[in-house]
C-alpha cells in the first residue's frame, strides 16, 4: 500500500480553494484520515438558522447531533450540541453532551435523555 502525503494546501486547487474549504476530522481507529469538501458559503449551522427563522424559533430552542466536523458549525449554533461517540475528539471537546454511538442506541439514549420525546 502506498501513502500519499499532501498538505492542504496542495489538496485542492486553486479554483475549489476559492469556493470550498477542506474539512479534515482526525484519523480513526485504522489510521485514516477523512476529509470533506465543504462549501464556504453554506454549512449546517447557517442550515438550521434558515429552518428556525421559516419556523420562527430560537437555535437556543434546538438540539443538534453529530459526528464530523462537518457538523461544527451546527454544534455551535443550536442551544444544545451533541457529537456521537464514534465523533472525533475535536467535536466531542465542542459538544455539550457526548451520546454513544449510533449503534449503540445513541441517538435513542440522548433524546431519552433530554426529554425528546
Amino acid at each position: 500500500t502506498e501513502i500519499y502525503t499532501l498538505s492542504l494546501h496542495d489538496a485542492l486547487p486553486i479554483s475549489l480553494q476559492q469556493a470550498f474549504a477542506l474539512v479534515v476530522q482526525g484519523s480513526d481507529v485504522r489510521g485514516l484520515v477523512n476529509a470533506e469538501l465543504v462549501p464556504k458559503t453554506f454549512d449546517k449551522g447557517s442550515g438550521i438558522q434558515k429552518v428556525c427563522s421559516f419556523l420562527d424559533i430560537s437555535p437556543a430552542r434546538c438540539y443538534g447531533y453529530g459526528d464530523s466536523m462537518n457538523d461544527r458549525e451546527l454544534l455551535e449554533t443550536v442551544g444544545h450540541g451533541v457529537a456521537m461517540g464514534n465523533a472525533c475528539e475535536d467535536l466531542k471537546a465542542l459538544a455539550d453532551e457526548v451520546c454513544p454511538r449510533v449503534e449503540q442506541d445513541g441517538l435513542y439514549l440522548s433524546f431519552q435523555k433530554n426529554g425528546l420525546f
